[in-house]
């Protein structure tokens, strides 16, 4: 895990009434790019979608946009009120990722969808991109 995602995991695990609403209470319902097999419902995942570098000025900025989503077999309800807690926990947050200044955490866009596993069970997905502009610390 990079200090970036590192500093999305903090963020969301140290949200008490978001991780109440995982499976089992508990922040290991907290994924980095993906879940494993058999994994309890519902979960966050998160991961990269893209990242640039700006070093057109004196100080390099860097952008990451990361896809973060709750899944959920219950409802796409149960999804969306998941994926509202960590709106409020990740959208404008003050990260803390070593070694860099965080400059901003904003969601820029939002999604929501269905998908069927082969014996026709329903997992709803819904969530957002953040976009995470950061420059290296000088300290």
């Amino acid at each position: 895990m990079n200090a970036v995602e590192a500093g999305i995991y903090s963020a969301l695990a140290a949200d008490a009434t978001l991780v109440a609403m995982l499976a089992n209470g508990t922040a290991a319902s907290i994924h980095n790019t993906d879940a494993p097999r058999g994994a309890s419902l519902p979960y966050i995942i998160f991961g990269l979608q893209a990242s640039a570098d700006d070093d057109r000025h004196d100080t390099k900025y860097l952008d990451y946009h990361y896809r973060v989503k709750a899944v959920s077999s219950t409802s796409k309800k149960n999804a969306g009120q998941i994926a509202d807690q960590f709106e409020t926990t990740l959208d404008r947050a003050a990260l803390s990722v070593t070694g860099y200044n965080v400059l901003w955490c904003r969601r820029e866009s939002e999604f929501s969808y269905v998908e069927y596993d082969p014996a026709g069970e329903r997992f709803w997905h819904v969530g957002g991109i953040y976009r995470i502009r950061l420059n290296e610390s000088s300290s």
